[in-house]
């Protein structure tokens, strides 16, 4: 199917939902951002707490730095699931069934599944940002350096001291852009080769987060570049 044809369908899905799902986005984002402004007083509390040294000022600003960090790190956590029940109302409305606002909460309801997907994606990821750091390591490593140089490198590996010289500092430098470069490199493909896991979950309740994975790479084979386009 081409791309063209692929946005005639989305169009004429959305002529006779494009109220009520346009809607549903909107509600997504304005709590997702409503979250947000939500973190920004009790940032700026347990930042400015602590201005004067007395014991229950301090004691102020432990318990606002403690509820800042529990409220973003519930944020991060809640977002994949929030994202989810937009992804089932999009289901949903290509199938040609009714939404309402509270159908944005199916994501949270099929916790486990999405969970378990995420832990599965985020091992891989973290794999590949270890695979990118040798990669890099590997690259630099033939590149030729003069020997006062390769002194001075193995002279800080051994006494590490802070700030840095100037030719170490430089090194981390160009040690980080290769690294950049790297990562998108291996991590992109995968990102796509994952892109069907939340639909596949929220398409069939009774799919795993191991097996939304596994049909995910099956359905994305071959399609990745397709996608790519598309977006």
């Amino acid at each position: 199917m081409k791309l063209a044809q692929l946005h005639r369908e989305a169009a004429d899905h959305l002529k006779t939902n494009k109220k009520s799902f346009s809607k549903l986005v909107l509600i997504h984002s304005a709590i997702a951002v409503g979250v947000s402004f939500l973190l920004l007083p009790i940032t700026w509390l347990a930042q400015n707490a602590g201005s004067d040294s007395s014991i229950g000022s301090i004691e102020n600003q432990i318990l606002l730095t403690t509820l800042q960090w529990m409220l973003q790190f519930v944020a991060v956590l809640g977002i994949p699931f929030w994202n989810a029940g937009l992804c089932f109302c999009a289901l949903r409305t290509l199938q040609g069934k009714d939404n309402s606002p509270h159908t944005l909460l199916e994501g949270f309801r099929c916790w486990s599944p999405i969970g378990s997907s995420l832990l599965i994606q985020g091992l891989n990821y973290c794999l590949l940002s270890m695979l990118s750091s040798f990669a890099a390591s590997a690259l630099l490593s033939t590149i030729p350096l003069p020997l006062s140089f390769q002194e001075a490198l193995l002279s800080y590996a051994e006494k590490p001291v802070f700030p840095p010289p100037d030719n170490i500092l430089l090194f981390f430098k160009v040690y980080c852009v290769v690294y950049c470069i790297c990562l998108p490199i291996l991590l992109v493909p995968r990102l796509y080769l994952h892109r069907q896991v939340v639909y596949r979950i929220m398409d069939d309740r009774s799919c795993g987060g191991l097996q939304a994975v596994l049909h995910s790479r099956m359905l994305m084979k071959g399609q990745r570049l397709k996608l790519l386009r598309m977006d």
